[in-house]
């Protein structure tokens, strides 16, 4: 795959959110009375698909600028030790200390059992795909990037631990788990974020997603019917 390709691939599926959203207002727009007329959703998504896209272009070029990795573009990869084990050894730890600490300090609702569709479960997914290669390529890779410029001294390891760390402080309050939740959740989304930043790092994008997607599978389609078959 050449790394055209991959950025194609990766921004198809990062605009499946906004194609969504935008077939939803379009037929609702035809169906109900709405505030907007029609072409201004349309605007709206194929503007936010087209600054997706800047962004993952820009993240791209971020991301190998300081040794990131990207499997698919690779030719020789072990996918079991890269990919495989550590996706699915963290998410699975990950899901247990959720399922483990939520009932004694509720983290957000991570999960509900009750009306989780598989159109809202493929939105879930999606979106995460979406956040995430965003985050990680465009915001941390960038971080980094400008950290280095200006740390010429400072080794990667410390700079790119550095840039997880702030991301994961701008993520854990840029959805109000301080205020809403606590410091406790505050500070477990704020490990967790560095989990998951830790292995995109060690081991590529496409070990952090797929991590992802394992653990919202696990949270809101695997335990919610553990949950009522109880």
């Amino acid at each position: 795959m050449t790394k055209k390709h991959y950025f194609m691939l990766l921004w198809a599926l990062c605009s499946v959110v906004m194609i969504a959203r935008m077939i939803e207002s379009c037929i609702n727009t035809y169906y109900i009375e709405t505030q907007f007329p029609l072409f201004l959703y349309i605007v709206f998504y194929v503007s936010m698909i087209c600054v997706n896209g800047i962004f993952l272009f820009l993240g791209m070029n971020f991301a190998s600028k300081i040794g990131m990795r990207f499997l698919l573009l690779e030719k020789h990869v072990d996918w079991s030790r890269d990919l495989f084990k550590p996706a699915v050894v963290v998410s699975v730890v990950y899901v247990l200390v959720v399922l483990v600490v939520d009932p004694f300090i509720p983290l957000g609702k991570i999960y509900v059992p009750e009306g989780r569709s598989f159109f809202a479960l493929l939105m879930k997914l999606f979106t995460a795909i979406s956040a995430d290669a965003i985050m990680l390529l465009f915001l941390l890779s960038g971080l980094a990037l400008f950290l280095k410029k200006i740390g010429k001294n400072i080794s990667v390891s410390i700079i790119m631990l550095m840039s997880i760390l702030l991301i994961a402080l701008i993520s854990g309050l840029s959805i109000d788990l301080w205020w809403r939740f606590g410091v406790v959740t505050f500070l477990f989304k704020v490990m967790m974020s560095l989990v998951l930043g830790g292995i995109f790092w060690r081991k590529g994008l496409e070990a952090e997603l797929l991590c992802h997607i394992i653990v919202v599978i696990m949270l809101y389609a695997i335990a919610p019917q553990l949950v009522l078959s109880s």
